[in-house]
Parts: structure tokens; sequence; C-alpha cells
């Protein structure tokens, strides 16, 4: 495999490759984050006013809470 010498030259300095690794893994937080607040929000509009809206807020609740 043939990286261009630039690439090559930013992955061999380690705080370069620490940077890139730290943004990387802070993007796809923010990416499965959001994906996770969407999917929420469709399911509390589709569960909204019925006994499974209290079931479910019931359920994430705690699992939110111990990861904030």
């Amino acid at each position: 495999m043939n990286i261009p010498p630039i690439l090559q030259q930013i992955w061999d300095n380690p705080y370069a490759s620490f940077a890139i690794i730290i943004f990387g893994s802070l993007l796809a937080a923010k990416i499965i984050s959001w994906l996770v607040a969407k999917t929420l929000v469709r399911w509390a509009a589709a569960t909204e006013g019925t006994d499974l809206d209290d079931k479910l807020v019931a359920l994430l609740e705690p699992v939110v809470v111990k990861c904030i």
C-alpha cells in the first residue's frame, strides 16, 4: 500500500497521531449521540400519551443518568 509522504509524516508524529485519534473518537461519539437522540425523539413521539412512554422513560432514565 502506497501512503503519500505527507500523510506518513503526520502519522509518524506522535502528537499528530494522538490528536487524530482523539478527534476521531470525539467525532464518533458526537455522531452516535446524535443518532441515539434522534431515535429517542422518534420513539417518544410514537409512544406519546401511552403507558409505553412511561415504561420507556423508566427503562432509559437510570442508564442516561449513569452515563452523565
